[in-house]
């Protein structure tokens, strides 16, 4: 028989050398860090120069060239009231002078709320579809009144409407409601 001395040395052996060559193969396996690449700075002209960061003004976009080809100076919206061609698909109509384009312009909404600020002189009338309600504001002799249009009406404003006086008017916001 093996005596018990016999066995923990035996075993203390056999520890001993799996251990080293646990350790030598963990060694042998690892790589020499590579050194940190050398950055060079170049100078940046300003035409590489990164952009900065997007800030959304609500600007109407193209509103010059909107200007220039229908008379309606386009300010600012949330986007989801847009200028659009009246033989297409539109939401609201607002009708003005004729000395304006053709007097009348249209608008289509994406959503059941935005709003759009413009200058549009001479209107006297605003329709709306089934989908949505509108209020206006429209100013006249430096005073600013706020008109409700419901859902598939018209109302009268600026020189249209005999109970301000037929002031001449500017269309100066459009606001979905529904």
């Amino acid at each position: 028989m093996i005596s018990f001395a016999r066995k923990v040395l035996f075993a203390g052996l056999v520890s001993c050398a799996i251990g080293g060559i646990g350790l030598t193969s963990l060694a042998a396996a690892q790589e020499a860090p590579n050194p940190a690449p050398k950055v060079r700075k170049v100078p940046v002209s300003a035409a590489e120069a990164p952009m900065p960061p997007a800030i959304e003004d609500f600007s109407y976009p193209n509103a010059a060239q909107v200007l220039a080809d229908r008379g309606i100076t386009l300010k600012k919206g949330d986007g989801h009231l847009v200028l659009a061609d009246c033989a297409a698909a539109h939401d609201i109509r607002v009708e003005a002078g004729k000395d304006i384009a053709d007097g009348k312009f249209c608008f289509k909404a994406s959503s059941a709320s935005g709003y759009l600020t413009m200058e549009l002189p001479d209107v006297f009338a605003i329709f709306t579809k089934d989908q949505h309600s509108v209020r206006a504001k429209v100013t006249a002799e430096g005073e600013t009144t706020t008109v409700n249009v419901p859902k598939n009406d018209w109302e009268q404003v600026g020189e249209g409407d005999s109970s301000t006086g037929n002031k001449p008017s500017v269309l100066v916001e459009l606001r979905i409601t529904s």
